[in-house]
């Protein structure tokens, strides 16, 4: 490039770029605050590839699960995972797929599963764990993002609960006496099987009926007082 004279020059061209690194500056503090995020929360939050490969995983599965960041990273779905655990994963992200070919309207909160997942020391735990899509600009998949959360404990008191109503109503219904629970209006809502033996009754009309008809007034009125006096303990 020549100038006027015939000298040699150099043409330039100012542009403003200023939207530009405003732009850069926000994703870089976005992500920023998302990897402070992601770090220091008790859940472990992650990333799949479209290959359900790890391409993300914070800090706190070591915490929950024993494996460094960098153990987590090369294991599959299915080694992190129960077989039976995996085989829900994998229906679901599966699911969502679909859900996105055919143009429906992903829930807000993604999708929630149980999932058993495999500790370092041969251990499992039960999670809650949140699975999302996430797409390019142009809605293509991108990765799925996920949040999991321990709730072993939470799964152990719900199983114990269980074992203790199925061992109660094994109890219950195997007595001689006749063991029953009513609401606070003094309905039944239980009664064991005894009832038959005992009075004749069959358990579906001891439920249906009432009190006073398989009481005489006397001692509908000590079961009234009574009632009266526990509840006044409960207040």
């Amino acid at each position: 490039l020549f100038n006027w004279e015939g000298k040699p020059a150099i043409l330039g061209f100012l542009g403003d770029v200023t939207e530009r690194k405003l732009t850069e500056k926000a994703l870089i503090e976005s992500e920023r605050r998302y990897r402070l995020l992601a770090e220091n929360s008790a859940d472990v939050i992650w990333t799949l590839d479209p290959n359900l490969r790890l391409t993300y995983i914070s800090p706190s599965v070591t915490r929950m699960r024993g494996y460094s960041i960098e153990e987590a990273m090369q294991a599959t779905v299915d080694e992190a995972l129960t077989p039976g655990s995996a085989k829900i994963a994998f229906n679901a992200i599966r699911d969502l797929a679909s859900e996105k070919e055919n143009g429906e309207q992903e829930s807000p909160t993604g999708q929630v599963l149980e999932l058993e997942m495999r500790c370092k020391d041969g251990s499992t735990i039960w999670t809650e764990t949140t699975i999302s899509l996430i797409q390019t600009a142009d809605g293509q998949p991108e990765s799925i993002l996920g949040v999991t959360r321990n709730i072993t404990q939470r799964k152990r008191a719900e199983d114990d609960l269980i074992e203790n109503e199925k061992r109660y109503r094994l109890l219950a219904e195997n007595v001689t006496d006749v063991i029953w629970v009513t609401d606070m209006e003094l309905k039944p809502t239980y009664v064991s099987p005894s009832i038959s033996r005992l009075l004749g009754y069959s358990v579906e009309e001891a439920l249906t009926g009432k009190l006073e008809t398989v009481m005489p007034r006397s001692s509908l009125e000590k079961v009234n007082e009574a009632f009266a006096e526990v509840m006044a303990l409960a207040e």
